[in-house]
């Protein structure tokens, strides 16, 4: 039996999205391009923000098209992506 942590990759690279920015801030990502590769998110399963200095950094928990589990982060402050592990 594969234990969790042997399966899930810490990461924390720069990637591009596609994004929907919505009323009262609601962010929506709806694809990433990641090592080459465009990921379809076909499911936020979770959101929460956390600070780093004046930034507020904004993490989404989606599943892509082939049911991989991602962690997407937004930087309000350097209006950077970045993808920080992947299961």
């Amino acid at each position: 039996m594969s234990n969790l942590s042997e399966s899930f990759l810490e990461l924390d690279e720069r990637i591009g999205a596609g994004v929907v920015f919505g009323p009262k801030v609601k962010i929506k990502p709806l694809w990433f391009w990641w090592r080459g590769r465009k990921y379809q998110v076909k499911k936020i399963t979770y959101t929460w923000k956390t600070k780093k200095g004046r930034a507020t950094l904004y993490h989404f928990a989606v599943i892509d098209e082939n049911d991989n589990l991602f962690e997407l982060c937004y930087n309000s402050e350097s209006l950077v992506w970045k993808i920080l592990s992947s299961a």
